[in-house]
């Protein structure tokens, strides 16, 4: 039989605990290759390359818009007056079915036929023709407007057309 173990007996050290491998970090000049780094700055640079032309191409598209939305407004500014409310005024806008009728000779007979007997203004001249009118010539005021004309432009003008050639106010002839 076997003895009772002596409790008074040393008993055996225990075994030495070893410690756990560990990776040890690499140097970082020393693990990575001088291939990988030229891959990895070849990838930055076509990032890169990639990267500025577009930031340039959304930098230019923005600046297209902006330069359009400018010049839209500027010119919506441009025709808008206070007085107005972008309502084209009628009378200044010929009309192809405008079926006034044009005066006959008769007609053009009673409207006022003067001759020029004084120096015409430095900035008038007849709108038909766009010559002044020079001492000694005939010209005709018309009774709408009073506007002046010589009376051969004028008379040429009324009988196609029945309106002033700058304000397009009706010519009816004086009774």
């Amino acid at each position: 039989m076997s003895s009772p173990p002596d409790l008074h007996s040393p008993s055996p050290p225990p075994p030495e605990i070893q410690p756990c491998p560990t990776k040890t970090k690499p140097k970082s000049s020393d693990s990575i290759s001088s291939g990988e780094r030229v891959l990895s700055f070849v990838i930055r640079a076509i990032v890169m390359a990639a990267a500025i032309p577009l930031f340039f191409l959304f930098a230019s598209v923005a600046a297209i818009l902006l330069l359009h939305l400018w010049i839209a407004g500027a010119a919506l500014r441009r025709h808008r007056s206070p007085n107005s409310n972008l309502i084209p005024n009628p009378n200044l806008i010929p009309n192809p079915l405008d079926l006034t009728p044009t005066l006959s000779r008769a007609e053009l007979r009673r409207i006022p036929c003067c001759m020029w007997r004084w120096p015409w203004p430095k900035d008038q001249c007849c709108a038909v023709c766009l010559e002044k009118v020079q001492r000694g010539e005939l010209y005709r005021s018309l009774p709408a407007c009073a506007h002046v004309f010589h009376k051969a432009c004028v008379d040429k003008w009324l009988l196609r057309c029945p309106k002033c050639p700058l304000c397009r106010e009706v010519v009816r002839p004086v009774r």
